[in-house]
């Protein structure tokens, strides 16, 4: 891409600051609370994040999250991570390990299918929310729990 290329990108990402529609979820709030109260962002799809930390009122916890699919989309864990949780992020595909590195370096981030058959096979879903899938490769047992005992001797 040349420098041409990325000035006039430049420019057009700048020009949507101009038009609130495309402000999204920042107009969406704004509208709901005029930022004169105090609200929270839920990263998980029904909430399920808020209720946990509502009832768990607890810093420095331990989870694991099977079918972890991102560390910042959908995730019922990450206000968990934030309030100084850490844990396991368990999913089938080995391509969010880098992510996870990223965005939660207090986890482990494990690349297993969990579930009681010995073979799985690998479909993937493409849709607006990223890719979803299921998982190809056997499952050993015992695995998961050389994985466990391995970040044990952190």
């Amino acid at each position: 891409m040349s420098n041409s290329e990325k000035f006039i990108r430049l420019i057009k990402a700048a020009l949507t600051f101009f038009i609130p529609k495309r402000w999204g979820i920042l107009v969406e709030t704004y509208e709901r609370t005029k930022f004169n109260a105090p609200f929270t962002i839920s990263y998980s799809q029904g909430a399920e994040d808020l209720a946990l930390l509502h009832f768990l009122r607890k810093q420095n916890g331990f989870y694991i999250d099977i079918g972890a699919h991102h560390p910042n989309r959908f995730s019922v864990t990450r206000q968990l991570y934030d309030a100084g949780w850490s844990g396991f992020n368990v999913d089938a595909n080995p391509d969010l390990r880098g992510l996870f590195v990223k965005w939660r370096p207090r986890d482990v981030f494990l690349n297993f299918a969990v579930g009681n058959q010995s073979e799985y096979k690998f479909t993937r879903f493409h849709e607006s929310a990223g890719p979803l899938q299921t998982y190809p490769r056997k499952c050993r047992s015992g695995s998961c729990v050389r994985a466990l005992k391995e970040w044990r001797k952190r």
